[in-house]
């Protein structure tokens, strides 16, 4: 038996087949599609969750070539840890120094604003005094 689908449909990245717009996962193979919509980008071969992230990996490398940030890291990690009780941690898209503001900023590239992001975003704020500062 043959399913056929009308109107809005996506395709899946692995197998390529048909899936109604709303599905989760592909009704032939069973990958998992992303819940916003993103496409996931290799680029320096360094994974980003977004098309977004990665262009904006790419923008801070041009900076760092020009000498106006150093220290690059991708996907640094900061644990929040609570009177001795490791509550989660927070992975950020980008820290570096930049060099023309004197300063560290930590970045958070966003599509979309969950709520676990505003809380971590907090967290941060609290626990190591640092502002995330979302793109």
């Amino acid at each position: 038996m043959a399913i056929v689908l009308y109107g809005k449909t996506k395709r899946c990245p692995k197998c390529k087949a048909t899936n109604e717009r709303r599905a989760t996962r592909c009704i032939i193979c069973g990958v998992g599609f992303p819940k916003y919509g993103n496409k996931k980008v290799v680029i320096d071969g360094v994974t980003f969750d977004s098309g977004k992230e990665a262009g904006r990996y790419v923008e801070l490398r041009m900076r760092e070539k020009m000498r106006e940030l150093v220290d690059l890291k991708v996907h640094p990690r900061y644990p929040i840890v609570i009177n001795g009780v490791k509550v989660c941690t927070y992975v950020a898209d980008f820290s570096y120094y930049d060099m023309l503001a004197k300063c560290n900023p930590v970045e958070d590239t966003k599509g979309v604003r969950t709520q676990a992001f505003v809380i971590k975003k907090k967290l941060m704020l609290a626990v190591h005094g640092i502002k995330v500062r979302e793109i």
